[in-house]
């Protein structure tokens, strides 16, 4: 990816029990999704926000997704690979309240927002 010293690993997470169908439509989803740096001549990392990705599989309500870094303390973020470092960037569709709240109050409002709503990040939503 243009203007990146490392390479990416996307990591889509569901709450729920997808059907064979769905899987295959997260899958493709995520294929096309890394075309997307490539497209644009961008670089994918965390905390950036891709706004209209097209229809997000079992998440109708998100319009906007998230690359998020891990979603548990102390969870896995990086790996050290020989090629070089590897980012896991969290795929997290978001709803246009959630999209506003971290555009224009930042991170820390939006981890403020989804703790007093009680958001379940890998939840289907509205």
């Amino acid at each position: 990816m243009l203007g990146a010293d490392y390479f990416t690993e996307l990591h889509f997470a569901y709450r729920g029990s997808p059907t064979k169908e769905e899987q295959l439509e997260v899958a493709r989803f995520l294929a096309n999704l890394t075309e997307y740096p490539f497209m644009h001549n961008l670089k994918l990392d965390w905390w950036e926000r891709l706004a209209n990705p097209g229809n997000i599989p079992l998440f109708s309500s998100c319009k906007h997704l998230l690359l998020h870094p891990a979603l548990v303390q102390g969870g896995l973020e990086l790996i050290d690979d020989p090629d070089g470092p590897v980012k896991l960037l969290f795929v997290i569709p978001i709803t246009a309240d959630e999209n506003h709240t971290l555009k224009v109050h930042g991170r820390q409002a939006f981890m403020e927002y989804l703790e007093a709503n009680e958001v379940d990040i890998i939840a289907p939503r509205a």
